[in-house]
């Protein structure tokens, strides 16, 4: 009898030794990251404002860091918001055999199989970003299952992640700055300020219209700074892109508010430069204020190919909203005497007048 209690008593150390060590095991990690970290909220169109469409993205990078196999590996996930209910609008990157229900509803359940070790997953969880509100936070679950058991949910790891949101009503930043997640292969437009008319207030607007991307890495960021390199204006203004490519012969809109423009500036004679391109074109020099951008109609790159292409980006057209021009489209006093320029790219980079 005593041996039997003392073989019982060896399998249930040896039993215990081994929980023990499971729950010491790491498991499944996933440090869960917004991308972007702040998005601007969505809004209605109106007569002083396009429609702002953006989205918040959160990085998953689901590892197995543990000694073994994991199996039934799952992360769970709901998304809140401070104000108003946000839901999943969709899940980007998931691999073959791998399925989240719950998208379309604030809360999702993904499941991946098996994970041997140390391999792992990345994919993506989308918001859309709600009207109001100055966050939004994930809150998820993940883990799996050592063998071919049901497993006790020792390891697994909980954890949170937060996107702040940006108000135009309270927070300049959106003057100056656009940041967003961009759905891919769906087209997508993103501006700076209100997206209509230059102001005062505002008096650089920029929007870039952009066919369906099919990267994942898509985070889409256009930044303003004003500078002083202007003679016949008051003020130089840049804006920089950043966009995931490869894009091919997308618009961007430059305004220029009249308060910024000396009486005796022409808009013809008006130079756009362009720098810092991901994809300099051969026999160009970027530096100083950067290549200056000649007609998409009459220019043609060193090498005699048509514009735009990568690196050389030109400019289709140039519109001064004269009284009469204004009156004629209807349009709202802030439009008079603004200029507009409307470019054909194909690359990043940076643009100033």
């Amino acid at each position: 009898m005593r041996r039997w209690f003392t073989a019982l008593a060896a399998i249930f150390l040896q039993t215990l030794g081994s929980a023990a060590f499971a729950q010491a095991d790491p498991g499944v990690t996933a440090a869960v990251q917004p991308v972007p970290p702040q998005v601007t909220l969505n809004r209605q169109a109106g007569t002083a404002s396009l429609a702002l469409d953006s989205y918040a993205s959160f990085f998953v990078p689901l590892f197995n860091g543990g000694g073994s196999t994991l199996n039934r590996v799952f992360f769970n996930a709901t998304v809140s918001s401070d104000t108003v209910s946000v839901k999943v609008d969709s899940v980007f990157g998931l691999p073959t055999g791998a399925s989240c229900v719950g998208v379309g509803s604030t809360s999702i359940s993904c499941t991946f199989g098996s994970l041997a070790k140390g391999t792992g997953v990345n994919f993506y969880v989308v918001v859309r970003a709600p009207s109001t509100g100055s966050f939004i936070t994930l809150n998820y679950t993940a883990g799996g299952d050592e063998g071919s058991g049901g497993g006790n949910g020792c390891c697994n790891l909980t954890g949170t992640a937060t996107t702040l949101l940006v108000d135009p009503a309270t927070n300049t930043d959106y003057l100056k700055r656009t940041t967003s997640f961009v759905k891919p292969g769906l087209p997508a437009k993103f501006f700076t300020g209100s997206g209509v008319a230059a102001t005062a207030t505002d008096p650089w607007i920029t929007i870039v219209d952009f066919p369906a991307l099919p990267s994942l890495n898509t985070v889409a960021i256009a930044e303003e700074r004003v500078s002083t390199i202007a003679s016949d204006l008051r003020t130089g203004e840049t804006t920089r892109l950043t966009i995931p490519f490869p894009i091919v012969t997308s618009t961007l809109i430059l305004r220029r508010d009249a308060s910024t423009i000396a009486p005796s500036a022409k808009i013809a004679s008006a130079r756009i430069y362009y720098s810092e391109p991901t994809v300099p074109y051969p026999n160009i020099n970027y530096g100083g204020l950067g290549y200056e951008l000649l007609s998409c109609a009459t220019g043609r790159t060193p090498d005699d190919k048509p514009l735009p292409q990568k690196g050389v980006p030109c400019i289709e057209s140039r519109i001064e909203y004269t009284k009469k021009l204004v009156r004629d489209l209807g349009l709202s006093s802030d439009w008079e005497l603004d200029w507009e320029f409307v470019l054909k790219i194909a690359d990043n980079g940076k643009y100033t007048n």
